[in-house]
């Protein structure tokens, strides 16, 4: 408790020095919360499911706005650190502590929870070129892994314990993961799968038990029944709303297929290596396939004794839904290890106390408080780091972690320039981007958040070559036509001259790269005034025939994809 309210006023005070609206999709969960509030508050009771943006469900409401929309985004941003963090202690404790039998182990599930706690995937805040973030704050990926993993651990303790109340919990949360992210529509049969996997673990041959423990029978009967009901209806209630209909599935898998094919010619774990370390560190990634790998050589030795024990089947069912997860991952979702989340935690609340056990009783006890404090090192070092008024890059990238804030001060301001721009000419403005980024991203937030805070006044409309739906490409009838453009320009002199000079531009990267090369070099002679700079340069159209007619003299010096053709061989004007 000690050590989860230090990290709660640390993650605070780091969330409280933001100045930078959440971006993304972190903005779509917040977009979410007070639209859904607004209709609300004006008696208007609708259909959370149905408030756009209805991809995002409403259940991210938890983290964007539990008890009505505030205009404090840096509630939102503390919320979805914190929250994620404090579920999955709670939850591999009370799983923990359930298998303790020996004297003392508490102490050693402390150890455990603490080391967990110091997972780097819960400390990626603000997204910082310095380092390799899977993601930053304000997403929901933490908090639907934390979310299977508690749930997990409440069924788990409930057979133990042959408790309704706790299976009903555990039901209630694992039902609650579909209303976070659609990955739960994998995650909900290995909850009943974990389920009847501790039932024959615990009780052996249930059936024959069933007339003579009528605790058990009823434990067993009123718990398989609420978990098929509620699974179900839950999943109903989201493929009978706009949430998971058929357009947003579509949309969804075509998102899927884009990012897959922006990496198909680079190597899985080129993509993936740097955020083993900020999601898992390499410290605990060596160190627990190392004990994987030790369980799986213990079980292979009793079994080749003919010693084998009911309790090895729950590690083997984790572990193969951890491999389960891992090939999903690898074939269906995409380079991105944040999706692998909930697999990891739910395979480490499970697995972990049984290791831990075998730990306290084989290990001597000098060695035992050697590696505790070892252990519990990396979670003390992520205290100090969050209490330092500037924390150490250098060991930021020892643990993994990311505790960056109060940065894009720039990007606000210009942000603002773009929405006073809107304001005093009354009318929505369209902003044309190059850059994908968290830089064009805060510009792209700022708008949107003062928008929430003033639904009624104009704000910013954003488009960039990539929309998820259509394949990556500039396209002339949306860049022409624009208010404004937004772009990283090319200051490397040799760069500049090298994309000038390239002929052939066959990919979507080199596309963008030649875009900004030629818009840094750009003037009122093609209908272009720069009106602000910083690492971004945001130029006002001010002539858009002259603008179209020095597109068309660029598509004539290179040579493009067809499709680019396809796309962009008429001019607008």
């Amino acid at each position: 408790m000690l050590c989860l309210l230090l990290l709660g006023i640390g993650i605070h005070q780091k969330t409280n020095r933001a100045i930078a609206p959440p971006i993304y999709d972190a903005m779509h969960y917040y977009t979410k919360g007070a639209r859904v509030w607004t209709e609300w508050g004006m008696g208007r009771l609708v259909n959370p499911f149905n408030v756009g943006p209805t991809i995002r469900p409403p259940g991210t409401m938890l983290l964007s706005s539990p008890l009505g929309f505030s205009r404090n985004f840096r509630a939102f941003l503390f919320r979805s650190i914190y929250y994620p963090i404090v579920l999955f202690v709670v939850g591999f404790w009370l799983l923990a502590e359930s298998r303790a039998y020996q004297p003392g182990q508490s102490w050693t599930n402390l150890t455990g929870a603490l080391m967990l706690a110091s997972l780097p995937m819960f400390y990626q805040f603000e997204r910082n070129p310095a380092f390799t973030s899977p993601y930053d704050w304000g997403y929901v990926d933490c908090f639907v892994a934390a979310l299977a993993a508690l749930a997990t651990a409440l069924l788990l303790v409930s057979v133990r314990r042959c408790s309704i109340r706790l299976a009903t919990v555990g039901s209630v949360a694992g039902a609650l993961t579909l209303l976070v992210k659609p990955v739960s529509l994998l995650l909900m049969p290995l909850f009943y799968f974990f389920w009847i996997t501790e039932l024959l673990i615990i009780h052996g041959q249930i059936f024959a038990r069933w007339r003579e423990d009528k605790l058990l029978r009823n434990y067993s009967i009123w718990s398989a029944t609420l978990l098929a009901v509620l699974f179900f209806l839950t999943a109903v209630v989201c493929f009978k709303s706009e949430y998971l209909s058929q357009q947003n599935i579509t949309m969804q898998n075509n998102a899927l297929k884009i990012l897959r094919d922006m990496f198909k010619n680079v190597p899985l774990w080129s993509l993936v290596a740097s955020q083993v370390h900020t999601s898992f560190g390499w410290h605990w990634f060596y160190i627990s396939v190392a004990a994987t790998l030790l369980s799986l050589g213990s079980i292979a030795f009793r079994v080749l004794r003919r010693h084998g024990r009911r309790e090895d089947f729950r590690f083997l069912a984790v572990l193969a839904t951890l491999c389960l997860g891992i090939v999903w991952w690898i074939w269906f979702a995409g380079p991105q290890m944040r999706y692998m989340y909930p697999f990891v935690l739910t395979f480490l609340v499970v697995a972990l106390p049984d290791i831990l056990g075998k730990a306290a009783v084989h290990l001597p006890k000098w060695s035992r408080r050697t590696l505790a404090a070892l252990c519990m090192a990396p979670l003390a070092l992520v205290i100090a780091l969050l209490f330092a008024e500037t924390p150490s890059i250098q060991w930021q990238h020892i643990l993994g972690v990311n505790l960056s804030s109060g940065h894009f001060r720039e990007e606000v301001e210009m942000g603002n320039l773009l929405v006073q721009e809107a304001q005093s000419q009354a009318r929505n403005l369209n902003i044309y981007v190059l850059g994908a980024d968290e830089r064009p991203g805060v510009v792209e937030a700022q708008g949107v958040y003062r928008n929430l805070l003033k639904p009624e006044a104009p704000t910013l409309q954003l488009r960039r070559p990539i929309d998820w739906i259509r394949p990556i490409m500039v396209r002339r009838k949306e860049f022409v036509p624009s208010d404004f453009l937004l772009f990283y320009p090319v200051r490397d002199s040799n760069r500049l001259r090298a994309l000038h000079a390239r002929q052939v531009v066959n990919d979507p990267t080199t596309e963008m790269e030649v875009f900004s090369a030629w818009l840094t070099q750009a003037s009122e002679d093609q209908g272009l005034r720069v009106v602000s700079e910083s690492v971004l340069r945001l130029v006002k159209v001010v002539d858009h025939v002259k603008l179209d007619q020095a597109f068309g003299k660029l598509m004539a010096q290179h040579r493009w994809q067809d499709l680019f053709y396809v796309e962009n061989n008429e001019p607008c004007f």
